[in-house]
């Protein structure tokens, strides 16, 4: 059954991998004015991608950001986490559109352009699914990406059973357009079957399995 138990307030993971240590935890509004300062100094290259960036003007709409976000947790329909390491902010990583009904939710995440090719995406995205799975009980989970955004892609295919192409209005450069898009999909049984070949891909690193508010870092990815 569709349960709300990690999506409470304190929920964090901590990751390990290729040397570094991670934490994914909901943002705080002491976070805001970091949040804001790497969007506006990624600015150009998020706003490629996310229709939300040419909105976020000040580090007030940071702030209405994080209480909206705050909201939606309290409800169960979003768990959105920045990624941080120490103290230093990098991207976010979030399940949304948590449906308890239909048990299904939505993967997404960003980061900033000096993080990419470390593998922090594909990390914490394992972490946000294994959550999913095994902290709230999904029964599957969704994602999609504008096909140009070849890094976004690249995770979809690589973490994801069930991908397609299709063409959605969406946000390009800057501007809603049609586009092509590459859509995922995965369910908690595939996920369960994935596990050991997904654990091949890095055994060096770790991450939390969901068994409690606290992550344990106790299962090699």
């Amino acid at each position: 059954a569709f349960t709300l138990l990690s999506v409470a307030e304190n929920v964090k993971f901590n990751l390990s991998f290729n040397n570094q240590l991670i934490q994914m935890r909901p943002y705080v509004e002491e976070d805001a004015d970091q949040l804001f300062r790497i969007i506006d100094q990624n600015r150009r290259y998020l706003g490629a991608w996310l229709p939300w960036v040419d909105q976020t003007r000040s580090t007030k709409h940071s702030v209405d950001f994080i209480r909206e976000m705050k909201s939606q947790q309290e409800k169960g329909t979003a768990l959105v986490c920045g990624i941080f390491r120490g103290h230093s902010l990098l991207g976010t990583t979030s399940l949304i559109n948590i449906n308890s009904k239909k048990s299904c939710a939505e993967l997404g995440y960003w980061i900033v352009e000096q993080e990419q090719g470390k593998q922090i995406v594909t990390h914490t995205s394992l972490q946000m699914l294994a959550h999913g799975f095994e902290g709230i009980n999904l029964d599957s989970i969704g994602i999609r990406c504008v096909s140009k955004n070849k890094a976004s892609a690249a995770i979809i295919h690589k973490l994801f059973p069930c991908t397609q192409s299709a063409v959605e209005q969406q946000w390009v450069n800057g501007a809603s357009a049609l586009t092509n898009v590459v859509t995922g999909s995965i369910t908690q049984q595939q996920w369960r079957e994935r596990q050991s070949f997904l654990a091949q891909q890095d055994d060096s690193s770790s991450f939390s399995r969901n068994t409690g508010i606290e992550g344990h870092n106790e299962t090699p990815f």
